[in-house]
């Protein structure tokens, strides 16, 4: 190998549950200031696909002056800072500029995020065929490693907020659904520890109530089952809320030891399939790999799609010419929320007065 080639470490994995980070070889690489950690994450947060400039931006700072140029200017630095962090690991022309975005080129695997999203979109399609035992091994898969693991934590700001919210719920969705499969499944014993740890995560969410509830129950502990109703009534009545009627009529067949309570079906929540009928779960498949697809301008971008120059600041002295060309192409402005991201697993469950299935961090 050539004095001059660039030694090659690999792999080079990221890491978005929990603090951000980036691995090569094993050993954790320093990225720096919180703004480059916020640059990185904008450009994984969605799969690792062209993320326009406007929306990075909004990563970095949570809003776009009315005089963008000294932005702009922030913006090509830290893509510059972000490239040499890059390189250095020896990921070469792997950050584009093209069409009004910014793209980072690795892998998707290689990012821990979205191999759980991986994971999670397996177990859908698993729950759209009816697999259950696949669906649950699929979501345990996902779960067992990011435990406990906060998106993105230690970063602030709006952006990354609504991001790591979003993140969080439809994890603990997912963390709800494998706790109803194994409840169904017989393995209700386990699951207490973990729905008892929740509820201490989400005092107001009514579905750990409900799946804590069976869980007792099946466990011959009735009197525990009927506490933790009344603990959750309790929380709620503080909140000026009521218990949904579904987990009142639960109560009910509790204290009456309601032998259908003991099928496997029990446990769903009534009117759902797991945590969405079987159409909801496929339109969420069908819409969940397109969802963060933005509109781009249509011209071609300035200068070679792969030229690593054409948005940074010049060399003193200069004038650059593809600056300005970056400049004058239209923003394009993106439907969905700044730092949400492109994965949906079971959807929301919306209960009438209660908060069935989603997170509530009334606390």
């Amino acid at each position: 190998m050539s004095r001059l080639e660039p030694r090659k470490m690999n792999p080079v994995r990221f890491q978005m549950l929990g603090p951000i980070a980036m691995y090569a070889d094993g050993r954790r690489v320093p990225i720096g200031p919180d703004q480059l950690q916020r640059l990185l994450a904008g450009l994984l947060a969605d799969g690792c696909k062209p993320v326009p400039r406007d929306r990075v931006m909004m990563w970095i700072w949570d809003h776009i002056k009315d005089d963008e140029t000294k932005q702009h200017e922030a913006l090509w630095q830290l893509v510059r800072k972000a490239r040499r962090l890059l390189e250095s690991v020896g990921l070469h022309d792997v950050l584009v500029w093209s069409q009004g975005c910014y793209e980072l080129r690795v892998a998707p695997e290689d990012v821990d995020l979205h191999r759980v999203t991986g994971l999670l979109e397996g177990s859908l399609k698993a729950a759209i065929e009816g697999d259950e035992d696949q669906e649950a091994a699929l979501l345990e898969a996902a779960l067992r490693p990011i435990r406990n693991a906060e998106p993105l934590a230690g970063l602030t700001g709006r952006t990354v907020d609504a991001f790591r919210h979003k993140l969080t719920e439809q994890l603990l969705k997912a963390r709800l659904r494998l706790s109803q499969l194994r409840i169904s499944g017989g393995r209700y014993a386990d699951q207490i520890s973990e729905l008892t740890e929740l509820t201490a995560e989400h005092p107001l969410n009514e579905m750990v109530t409900w799946l804590n509830m069976h869980a007792f129950h099946r466990a011959g502990r009735q009197s525990d089952a009927l506490r933790e109703y009344q603990d959750l009534q309790e929380r709620m009545a503080d909140q000026g809320m009521d218990v949904s009627e579904a987990l009142s009529d639960l109560q009910v067949r509790i204290l009456r030891r309601d032998p259908a309570l003991e099928r496997p079906d029990a446990v769903a929540f009534p009117g759902t399939r797991g945590a969405a009928s079987p159409r909801r779960l496929k339109n969420i498949a069908a819409g969940a790999s397109g969802a963060a697809e933005e509109p781009r301008p249509e011209e071609p971008p300035t200068g070679d799609e792969n030229d690593r120059g054409g948005e940074e600041a010049p060399e003193e002295g200069s004038n650059e010419d593809t600056r300005e060309g970056e400049r004058e192409q239209p923003h394009p402005t993106p439907n969905a929320t700044p730092g949400s991201s492109h994965f949906a697993f079971y959807g929301r469950v919306d209960i009438p007065g209660g908060v069935i299935g989603t997170v509530n961090n009334n606390r």
